[in-house]
């Protein structure tokens, strides 16, 4: 059948990355450590480098073929490595591993291969953001805004212990994505009224212009639902040129200030297709009179 084009989705799950990586931990398990494994170990790495963001199906077989290449053979292996001023000189088999400081990635890495046997290097950097993350729009847009209790609009910035807010997402594609994932991450001071508990408040008793909240989402195509400790999450099937609603309530219930996270909703086998919406900068939470 051949690959398919550039960008198109077969509803597979997969992508040319991913199969490249599974390939690659499959002939490296029948032992064919040479050139071939090598050269796709080169092809993989530049597709990674053309790659902000990877789905789930991508870091596994991505985990899978490190393993398979990591894995001790025969023939050991040297290199020289410099960080900085210091010099080590190494002599084994299988993976090295060795973690930095940021003082000593300033300081700058050189590596030099000793052997005849190819080398496969790779840097992970990790840290956190100062600032909240930008808003994103990739082939998704997504829009958020809080009402009370009765359907009125309502700035989240101040609110009491025990009021109830109701958060009303919208989302548009620009294509059907049968497989989005929205996550919605609560304030710390606000708590999720689990709509599948019995007692809770249903979204059926609350109005927006005199619609009842139940009529606004009948034409979303929601697959799915979760209410967690500390975030909102769906999977839905979005439609090119419809737009999807969801809502739900939260309750206000430890007084302080708190950062309110952006939305984010991405396709969960096409990654590149995200948004990320605005941060609801800072909300306060105070005690009830």
């Amino acid at each position: 059948f051949g690959a398919p084009k550039p960008g198109a989705y077969l509803g597979d799950y997969g992508s040319p990355l991913r199969d490249q990586a599974l390939m690659i931990s499959l002939l490296a398990d029948a032992k064919i450590h040479d050139k071939p494994v090598i050269g796709m170990a080169r092809t993989l790495r530049d597709q990674l480098l053309s790659r902000q963001y990877l789905s789930t199906q991508e870091r596994n077989a991505l985990f899978l073929a490190a393993l398979a290449l990591q894995r001790p053979d025969d023939n050991p292996w040297q290199a020289s490595l410099r960080i900085g001023e210091e010099l080590l000189e190494l002599v084994q088999s299988g993976a090295y591993q060795i973690s930095l400081e940021i003082d000593q990635l300033s300081a700058g890495i050189t590596l030099e291969n000793r052997s005849d046997t190819p080398l496969i290097s790779d840097l992970l950097l990790s840290g956190y953001p100062n600032q909240p993350p930008k808003p994103v729009s990739q082939g998704i847009s997504v829009a958020r805004s809080h009402y009370s209790r009765d359907g009125k609009p309502i700035d989240l910035k101040q609110i009491e212990t025990g009021e109830l807010v109701l958060v009303h997402l919208q989302l548009d594609a620009e294509q059907r994505i049968p497989d989005a994932l929205l996550v919605e991450l609560l304030p710390a001071g606000l708590e999720l009224e689990n709509q599948n508990l019995k007692h809770a408040i249903q979204l059926d008793q609350i109005k927006i212009d005199n619609k009842p909240v139940s009529e606004l989402m009948q034409q979303s195509q929601i697959v799915h639902r979760e209410y967690r400790d500390d975030r909102f999450v769906a999977a839905l099937d979005l439609r090119k040129g419809q737009s999807s609603h969801l809502f739900y309530l939260a309750r206000a219930v430890t007084p302080g200030h708190y950062q309110v996270p952006p939305t984010l909703v991405e396709d969960m086998y096409r990654p590149e297709l995200r948004a990320i919406g605005e941060s609801g900068g800072l909300l306060e939470v105070v005690d009830a009179p």
